[in-house]
């Protein structure tokens, strides 16, 4: 397409009842040529009367969800009339709780009026609506003029900043309001549905420490009049620019009901949408391949401002658990970034939005606090009202656009950098690991030194690889697994990086990624390690790949695996557990081997047992 939209002129009809609603739109444009075909994207729920290029009216060809038409002319605006009905579910135009509410993000601005619904083109849109005059109208911008006549109201509104057709935004209903003001000054509107005025008066002191922490942070205050809230019930929250509307859990209409967990996982959504006014309004994107860029850095966002503004709601804590962790449950085989992707998949909740958030937060370790911080301003002061994808991202952020790429595209989260710049043909040469490592609460990055012979296992693996795998290495040869033994017991921070590394090869040995003997080889690295937060998960996966291992490992291999456990196990489960054990390792382990280990961790009796079954198991 040669040319672009400029401007969009809306002006929408609602019936008293909401049924459904007619309009018009003019689009004003540049760049296209006289006999240039052009597309438009508008969904089924819309039925198109008429088109015309600058007052001319034209034929047009309508499929499901394209409308096309030839320009005879050389077009400064194309406009078009027509009549819709209301979508279901959180997406497009919709009717929930008696009001009418719009959700645009990804490509459903096209639900409500024909346009070229991508986030490439930045625009300004002037919206006027007409509506009952029991009910209110909001939009990204405030009303310039309201009107009434025979019952009808006329709203219509400001014509927003410049912005791409996601951001878009407007509702209709009877709602309740409370106002607020920033440090500097900026009027905060809360609106909300009769049934959620209890909970928005509960966050009305709350959202400006928000927006006063987020101004300072990325010293650019938000280039808005208002910034108005709606507060609905079980709404996909958005940031739609000036208008964030967002529908909590049904649960907090009663606020004396509801669980303090439930009330502060509300917050942060709107924590989340509120942080997206820099990255995702300010700095939009220009793809749907960007999504990760403002989907990610929000998440990770959202805990650090929680973080340092509400320590009691603080989520930084509950990263493990919140964004680490759901990675590591999930297919490990997915990146953020693949072949054939639909403009939905780029908004996955696994990927775009918890896998990349672990990205972030690991530049955010290896930048450092304040470099991070310096980087993200650049990237706004640089992009203001302009858009950004992954080769700016690089260049603000400070990063090589290649390496981004294949952090992207490769199918773990992002822990082990690998930086060969200065590799030479010495075996020798000491050579920079960077590493993520972590505790209970927080990531490092720590910078270890490894001979260049030992890392081609490393390099091959990827340049960032898989799940927990500061550890990578231990997912090959046994030699070399021995080699790295002291390296890893510095790398592993407490147990519940060992655990958490466990259930990463559990997933990957269950989808087939890593065989039996990658197993084996972990568990016995980890033989040390006997909480029973790492036991557990090691003879779940013991029990799985027992039959699998066969003759191919010395059975002394996991016969120390066994005796290191042995008391944890028994302590836990007795002698029948032990049995099922037993019964895996017998096809490696000499039985006398066996009794022997549990020597002064098992009763007389219980040893009797355990060899009678041995006996008659080997009988059988």
């Amino acid at each position: 397409m040669n040319g672009r939209p400029l401007r969009y002129i809306l002006d929408l009809t609602f019936d008293k009842e909401f049924k459904s609603f007619s309009g018009s739109v003019q689009i004003i444009v540049e760049g296209f040529k006289e006999k240039e075909i052009v597309n438009f994207d508008a969904k089924p729920n819309l039925d198109i009367q008429n088109v015309y290029i600058n007052d001319e009216k034209v034929v047009f060809e309508r499929s499901e969800s394209i409308i096309t038409t030839c320009c005879s002319i050389i077009p400064q605006k194309f406009c078009f009339n027509f009549s819709g009905t209301f979508n279901s579910g959180d997406h497009g135009i919709i009717v929930k709780d008696n009001c009418v509410i719009t959700q645009c993000e990804a490509d459903f601005a096209s639900c409500i009026f024909p346009c070229f619904d991508n986030p490439e083109n930045r625009v300004k849109i002037s919206l006027t609506i007409h509506h009952d005059k029991e009910h209110v109208a909001l939009s990204n911008c405030l009303p310039e003029y309201i009107t009434e006549k025979d019952g009808i109201t006329t709203t219509i509104f400001k014509e927003t900043l410049p912005i791409p057709l996601y951001l878009f935004a407007f509702c209709i209903g009877k709602f309740d309001c409370v106002e607020t003001v920033t440090k500097r000054g900026l009027p905060i509107k809360i609106y909300s549905i009769p049934e959620m005025t209890e909970y928005a008066n509960s966050i009305t002191e709350n959202i400006p420490i928000i927006i006063d922490y987020l101004e300072n942070y990325t010293e650019t205050p938000l280039p808005l009049e208002v910034l108005q809230f709606l507060i609905c019930r079980e709404q996909t929250g958005m940031e739609n620019f000036g208008l964030i509307i967002y529908g909590p859990n049904s649960s907090l209409t009663n606020m004396k009901k509801a669980r303090e967990a439930t009330i502060n996982d509300a917050f942060s959504v709107f924590v989340h949408e509120i942080v997206h006014h820099w990255i995702s309004c300010i700095v939009s994107i220009s793809d749907w391949e960007s999504v990760w860029i403002k989907e990610g850095f929000t998440t990770f966002m959202t805990r650090y401002v929680l973080s340092k503004t509400f320590p009691s709601l603080d989520k930084a804590n509950n990263y493990i658990i919140r964004e680490f962790l759901p990675t590591l449950k999930m297919n490990v085989k997915r990146p953020i970034l693949y072949c054939n992707m639909t403009v939905q998949d780029y908004f996955n909740t696994d990927t775009s939005y918890t896998k990349a958030s672990c990205l972030f937060h690991t530049l955010f370790q290896w930048f450092g606090e304040e470099n991070f911080r310096k980087n993200i301003c650049e990237l706004i002061k640089n992009l203001y009202l302009a858009d950004v994808n992954l080769e700016k991202f690089a260049k603000f952020m400070k990063l090589d656009e290649n390496f981004i790429q294949k952090w992207l595209k490769y199918s773990g989260i992002p822990t082990l950098v690998y930086d060969g710049s200065n590799i030479t043909n010495n075996s020798d040469l000491e050579i920079p690991i960077h590493v993520t490592i972590f505790n209970e609460n927080n990531f490092d990055v720590k910078k270890l030194f490894i001979k260049e012979k030992d890392t081609e296992l490393i390099y091959n693996a990827a340049v960032i690889n898989n799940n927990v795998e500061s550890l990578t290495f231990v997912r090959y040869s046994r030699e070399y697994l021995m080699k790295l033994e002291k390296l890893f017991d510095e790398l592993v921070i407490n147990e519940n990086h060992v655990a958490l590394l466990i259930y990463s090869y559990t997933s990957a040995y269950e989808s087939h990624e890593i065989d039996a003997k990658e197993i084996i080889e972990l568990l016995y690295l980890t033989r040390r390690y006997e909480s029973k937060q790492v036991v557990q998960p090691a003879i779940q996966i013991l029990f799985k790949v027992c039959e699998d291992v066969k003759s191919e490992f010395d059975p002394n291999y996991l016969f120390n695996y066994f005796d290191v456990r042995g008391k944890e196990i028994g302590c836990n489960a007795g002698p029948d557990k032990i049995m099922l054990i037993i019964n895996r390792l017998l096809p490696y382990i000499e039985i006398d081997k066996i009794t022997q280990s549990m020597q002064g961790k098992f009763g007389k009796n219980a040893i009797k047992a355990i060899r009678t079954k041995i006996f008659n198991h080997g009988k059988k």
